[in-house]
């Protein structure tokens, strides 16, 4: 009886280490599942925020995006006309030289006509 208290008493020993070792493991354990589930709250709550972010990044960015083209257009629109001006300038000065020139003609040509007109009368009083 004495060696079954003794292999008893041993064997409780370990019995009462081995609880308090899966008891302290079982709280570890709790305690890592707990900070597990902070971690992926925080996570959550971090993807959200970013997911956010980058949502309303993206959003100013468009909204900056059309702004520049509404923007390009209207330069666009600035250089076409400047284009049109310097073009319009340039048929302006076409049209006046070519007023020019044709005046030019008509002064010689009156000057011709003149001319011919002075020579038919000077044949016309040799044949008279």
């Amino acid at each position: 009886m004495k060696i079954q208290k003794d292999i008893e008493s041993r064997h409780r020993i370990e019995m009462e280490t081995k609880m308090q070792e899966n008891e302290r493991l079982s709280d570890q354990y709790y305690e890592s599942k707990r900070q597990l589930d902070i971690l992926r709250t925080q996570h959550e709550a971090m993807k959200f925020e970013h997911e956010k972010d980058i949502n309303d990044t993206k959003e100013r960015f468009k909204s900056e995006i059309q702004e520049l083209m509404l923007e390009n257009q209207a330069l666009q629109s600035k250089a076409d006309d400047r284009r049109d001006r310097d073009l319009i300038k340039q048929l302006r000065r076409d049209l006046d030289e070519t007023k020019r020139r044709a005046q030019d003609y008509h002064q010689e040509a009156t000057e011709i006509r003149r001319d011919r007109d002075a020579i038919k009368l000077d044949k016309n009083e040799q044949f008279l």
